[in-house]
């Protein structure tokens, strides 16, 4: 640790800690209770405001041109302030995330983000859960000038889609909707949500209460690698087959549906039309955990693609039978089946 004076202009702000290590420089303000941000020298590349008491965003100038990681999560920001963002031509990663900002296009307006373009990550879920708009809508209007992003965290909204302005966002490859507040319970996963977002290949929708997901929701989604819809414990094997169906011709190598089922009530019993379709994908990790499944057809391994390579079956009901040997002995290509915790 260096002197404050290296990272922050005025001794008011001394409390800051100041680091420096493999060349760059880290400012970190975090848990020092700020209403505003302090002025960082033209050195800094890392500063963490995060814990604080803000309320707007920092003040234009006060950020210096080279920096590439701003955290400003936990705050209480409420508006971003005009330019706050200008001349951060080398900013790659951004936390906005657990604030009071309104998921809108007038907080979200447009331009906000104009000049981020090297921004790769952003994070800016558990905000709308503190918003009293209950019309969000994703704010592709801002977002739209973030070319260069490739990894996107915000809250699920219960809306019809991501709007058509996420179409220009090429480099978008991870989405996750589960890291904060996410709400899907309106409208399910209709088929045009994802519509606009047709290079993705790292998606999370977990607990998003979700109760409907339609045939066609995935369809678009040719380059999906990796799916998460666990804990949505009313979506039950119906979804998961609406799910599957719309991965065939995918390029989907994991898939996880843990905990879709209520965790009272009868237990599961597993029938192969709800995996057929897997049959025609090169999926190879399949995770079915807390699913209450105590019995299968005899016949269900060969509904399977060949291509599986791990089938967790963790956490759920199964009993000794038959079966499960009838079923093994069809995967001729898994490496690792886990049924512990029944």
């Amino acid at each position: 640790m260096v002197s404050s004076s290296i990272c922050v202009a005025g001794p008011v702000y001394s409390n800051c800690s100041c680091t420096i290590a493999n060349g760059t420089v880290m400012a970190d303000c975090s848990h020092l209770e700020l209403k505003e941000s302090p002025k960082f020298t033209s050195i800094v590349q890392i500063v963490n405001l995060s814990f604080n008491e803000m309320e707007q965003t920092p003040v234009p100038g006060s950020l210096p041109a080279g920096l590439q990681v701003l955290d400003l999560s936990r705050n209480k920001i409420k508006i971003f302030l005009k330019s706050t963002f200008s001349g951060l031509y080398s900013l790659q990663i951004l936390n906005i995330s657990f604030n009071l900002l309104s998921v809108d296009d007038i907080t979200f307006y447009k331009g906000v983000f104009g000049d981020l373009k090297a921004l790769w990550h952003l994070e800016m879920q558990n905000n709308s859960c503190n918003s009293s708009n209950t019309n969000n809508l994703y704010p592709g209007t801002a977002l739209q000038d973030l070319i260069s992003l490739r990894v996107l965290e915000i809250d699920g909204l219960p809306t019809y889609n991501f709007g058509q302005e996420f179409s220009k966002l090429r480099n978008l490859s991870q989405l996750n909707l589960s890291r904060g507040h996410c709400n899907l319970s309106l409208y399910g996963l209709t088929e045009t949500y994802f519509q606009y977002l047709t290079d993705l290949k790292y998606l999370v929708v977990r607990n998003c209460s979700i109760t409907n997901i339609h045939n066609n929701t995935f369809l678009l989604l040719r380059n999906l690698t990796y799916l998460d819809v666990s804990d949505n414990n009313l979506l039950t094997f119906c979804g998961f087959k609406n799910v599957s169906d719309a991965l065939i011709g995918s390029s989907i190598k994991i898939f996880k549906a843990n905990r879709i089922y209520c965790a009272i009530g009868r237990s599961t019993f597993a029938i192969g039309k709800f995996f057929q379709s897997l049959r025609k994908t090169t999926l190879e990790e399949l995770y079915l955990d807390d699913n209450k499944i105590d019995y299968a057809d005899d016949q269900i391994g060969g509904d399977f693609p060949v291509t599986l390579r791990k089938l967790s079956l963790n956490g759920n009901r199964l009993s000794l039978g038959r079966y499960i040997f009838l079923n093994v002995s069809q995967l001729i290509g898994l490496k690792e089946l886990d049924i512990s915790y029944q």
